[in-house]
Formats: C-alpha cells, sequence, structure tokens
C-alpha cells in the first residue's frame, strides 16, 4: 500500500519518519534532486527501511552509486508490473532484486570506471563543449593539469579521443543529455 509521495530531499525524510515504511520507491531524480544521496540520507536516518530504485537511467554509474547508497534493488520504470511487483516483494523480504537487464548492463560495460571528483568536474565542462584553457579558468586549475586530467578520463573509459570518451560517458550514465545540450564533439 502506498502511504505517502515525495518530490524532494526534505519531503522523503519527513515521509520515513511519519510513515516508518517497509519499502520506498526510489527515483533517481527527484526534480533536480539526486536520489541516490536521497536514499543514502534516508537510510542513515532509518535504517530499517529498504530501498528500491525505481527509474529510467540504466547506465551503469547510476545503477553503481544507488547501490552504494544502499539500496537494495534497481528496476526501470518500463519494466512490466510483474517485474516491479516482484522486486518490491524480494526487497521488502530483505532480499536484493537486480534484474537480468540490469544485471548484465554491468557485465557487457565491464568494470566500472571509477573518477575522481575532479575529473568528474573536467568531464562535465568537456561535455558542455569547453576548450582545456576554458576549462582551466572555470576551475582555476592549469591547462596543463587539465590536459592530465583529460586524458586520464580518455583512458578510463577505454577511448581514444574525447568525443569517444563524452559518448561513453553519456552511455554509462555519467551525463544526463536532458540537463544540458552536449557541446561540439
Amino acid at each position: 500500500m502506498v502511504v505517502a509521495e515525495a518530490g524532494s530531499h526534505t519531503a522523503a525524510l519527513r515521509a520515513c519518519g511519519a510513515f516508518d515504511p517497509d519499502v520506498v520507491l526510489m527515483d533517481l531524480r527527484l526534480g533536480t534532486e539526486d536520489g541516490a544521496a536521497i536514499t543514502a540520507a534516508i537510510l542513515e536516518r532509518h535504517p530499517a527501511v529498504r530501498v528500491l530504485v525505481l527509474t529510467t537511467f540504466d547506465g551503469d554509474e547510476a545503477i553503481h552509486r544507488a547501490l552504494e547508497a544502499g539500496a537494495r534493488g534497481y528496476v526501470l520504470k518500463d519494466s512490466g508490473l510483474d517485474e516491479i511487483e516482484a522486486a518490491i516483494r524480494a526487497v521488502a523480504a530483505g532480499r536484493r532484486h537486480i534484474p537480468a537487464v540490469v544485471a548484465m548492463r554491468l557485465v557487457l560495460n565491464g568494470p566500472r570506471v571509477d573518477l575522481t571528483p575532479r575529473e568528474r568536474g573536467v568531464l562535465d565542462h568537456l561535455a558542455d563543449g569547453l576548450r582545456n584553457a576554458e576549462i582551466a579558468a572555470r576551475l582555476g586549475i592549469g591547462e596543463a593539469t587539465v590536459r592530465t586530467h583529460v586524458q586520464n578520463i580518455i583512458e578510463k573509459f577505454g577511448c581514444r579521443d574525447r568525443g569517444a570518451a563524452i559518448a561513453a560517458a553519456i552511455a554509462r550514465g555519467f551525463l544526463a543529455t536532458g540537463d544540458r545540450s552536449i557541446g561540439q564533439l
């Protein structure tokens, strides 16, 4: 039974405190807020709650972040009702639920790409179409440092150039295409 809906971090925490749910269905985007961060905050305050991510985001980075935040399952919104019900029941019973399509996504992409916070910032600016000098100015670092970060990003994604790295970052869920118009590749 649905006992509450929340559209923000604060509302989600308030609803968990008021209703003490067994299972929380969490989208990875609540407006502009990050569902993985909200999941972590809920579990910090309400450790008995079990979180099931129900989302459209199928990039492996989104999956990793949600599971690291403490989600017990991850289901895509375009799953059938039987799949969603099975996920809710499994998570409510204390089990994990990762559908085959989600698990396959993780397997096909290989090991997780682990970007540093600075590399993530550089990647965001790369996706906005900025050149190294512009990124350096925005981040307050040297252009040579930016070049090093760009090279690290390219290598970590197993690509040959920055355009391919941006495409890989989008495919793997590091960059949300709905939040920006991707710059020149």
